[in-house]
């Protein structure tokens, strides 16, 4: 006699306990119940962040006027088929989940404008990725990408691109293809050079290459006449090309935590730099040239070593935040006590033994940081009450000098 089947067989039984645990899962019902209610009110914007879900449900379909919707910092591995049906949406925050792929679907968003996929799990992108024709802002940083994936120079429309290479590799001439490009982040990763195709990117304004393995920027990187920003920090440079003279618009210069044991004089001739971050790089002088730099408002000098500055730090004048820390100073430079603009001054981890007391009269400084140093004047008990107490005991010191 044939047996009657009266349920579903053990097999079946098992494939459904994870869908069943799921739906009854407390994360899943709390956003099932925000995304009906949120489709009732015809929200526009939808915030699902930090909600420990594990799968979305599909009933965020409902929300066909949402233009923006954030899922990140969750524990998606895989999103229904179902968002496809978002039209309007133009940014999808994806970040720190742990997505492997990506459904082909995606590309029917065709309003999308801003995807943020950093802090994920993958290795590629599907190859309808570039029908998303609108797409402006891609996040793909701190994903396993092993390439650049071929998708990539055919989103002619970029203008943010942030992505990481995770093995040994240089990118490939195609980024050039990319000429909208306005901001270019290619890190972290372990990139070793840059191609001299870089120099097409005309619309470049920052370029972040912290924490790969360069040892030499092309000279063509010069070419980059709108750049603004370019941050090398924690890479194998021993030098930059002088060539970099000619990057007149760049406000921020980052090539700290390298292999360069001296300042490029090349780089005193960019006028128009505010920040500088030369820390970590065994500076163990620094030129009288750097007076060129009228408008640097920050210079980072830390774990260096250095002694002394010379007299011309004076004419820095708009300098407004200094660090000298873990270096090798047992006087403070008598410059500093003429950068009326200097609001913060980080001295920690150096040989003093005192203070002198014109640091007083620094007009604007707020913030005045001196542990690790074997001070002596002012006391400790002074030193332990922060900023405001070490300036009233210079200035009485000061007041004393005075006939």
């Amino acid at each position: 006699m044939t047996q009657q089947n009266t349920g579903p067989s053990r097999d079946e039984s098992l494939s459904r306990k994870p869908q069943m645990a799921e739906k009854n899962d407390s994360a899943y019902q709390e956003a099932l119940r925000i995304i009906k209610d949120a489709a009732a009110r015809g929200e526009t914007r939808l915030n699902l962040s930090k909600k420990q879900l594990t799968s979305l449900p599909p009933e965020i379909a409902l929300l066909t006027n949402l233009t923006e919707l954030n899922l990140g910092r969750n524990r998606l591995t895989l999103l229904p088929a179902e968002i496809a049906r978002l039209k309007n949406l133009r940014e999808l925050d994806l970040s720190e989940n742990q997505l492997t792929s990506l459904p082909p679907d995606i590309v029917q968003l065709k309003n999308l404008e801003k995807l943020n996929l950093w802090g994920n799990q993958l290795t590629s992108l599907p190859p309808e990725f570039p029908r998303l024709e609108k797409l402006t802002a891609l996040y793909l940083s701190a994903n396993p990408l092993t390439s650049l994936p071929p998708e990539f120079p055919k989103l002619e429309g970029l203008t943010t691109l942030f992505f990481s290479i995770d093995g040994p590799t240089s990118l490939p001439p195609e980024i050039a293809q990319l000429k909208n490009l306005r901001y270019l982040g290619l890190s972290p990763g372990r990139l070793t050079s840059l191609p001299p195709e870089i120099a097409r990117l005309k619309n470049l304004k920052h370029l972040d290459l912290q924490g790969n393995q360069i040892t030499s920027l092309p000279p063509d990187v010069a070419q980059l006449a709108d750049l603004e920003l370019l941050d090398v920090w924690g890479n194998q440079l021993t030098s930059l090309p002088p060539e970099i003279m000619q990057l007149k618009n760049l406000i921020e210069l980052d090539v700290s935590e390298n292999h360069l044991t001296l300042l490029p004089p090349d780089v005193t001739r960019l006028e128009n730099l505010e920040i500088l971050n030369l820390s970590g790089i065994k500076l163990s002088s620094l030129p009288p040239e750097i007076a060129q730099l009228r408008n640097l408002v920050m210079l980072r000098l830390g774990s260096n070593q250095l002694a002394s500055l010379p007299p011309e730090i004076a004419q820095v004048e708009n300098l407004g935040y200094l660090d000298l820390s873990a270096n090798w100073f047992t006087s403070l430079p008598p410059g500093i006590a003429q950068l009326r603009n200097l609001w913060d001054l980080d001295l920690q981890a150096n040989q003093l033994t005192s203070l002198p007391p014109e640091i007083a009269r620094l007009p604007k400084l707020r913030r005045l940081l001196v542990g690790g140093n074997p001070l002596t004047d002012p006391p400790a008990e002074i030193v332990q009450q922060g900023t405001m107490a070490i300036l009233a005991y210079l200035r009485a010191k000061t007041d004393e000098a005075r006939p």
